[in-house]
């Protein structure tokens, strides 16, 4: 796999990612601000967060479930017919591969192997 260098230190920079020399396990920095190794437990914490909705937010998410409107129902099936259209996606021996038809990566300057 390849990645734009450039791209990559710019996704980091936007995440607020740090690079050190001092460090050979991804490290975490806690809201104290200390740095320790990163844990099974920060990567749960992170990614199970749960969502509460409550009242009218509660019941409009409920009906969308089991009584989606005809409205919503047409733009579901719009959303998907342009996906099918602009989207595909191709199996190689070693993976996929996807075209989007839209999408301009001519962009990509500088390629970096992150198999080194």
């Amino acid at each position: 796999m390849k990645l734009n260098s450039d791209l990559f230190l710019e996704l980091c920079k936007a995440y607020n990612v740090s690079f050190s020399q001092d460090y050979t396990n991804i490290m975490f920095e806690d809201k104290d601000g200390n740095v320790r190794m990163l844990r099974d437990e920060d990567i749960d914490r992170i990614f199970a967060s749960s969502v509460v909705l409550t009242g009218e937010a509660a019941l409009s998410f409920a009906n969308s479930l089991f009584r989606p409107t005809r409205e919503e129902t047409e733009r579901c099936n719009a959303v998907m017919e342009k996906i099918d259209s602009d989207i595909t996606i191709t199996e190689h021996e070693d993976g996929f591969s996807a075209d989007v038809s839209w999408l301009d990566l001519s962009f990509f300057e500088s390629e970096v192997s992150l198999t080194e």
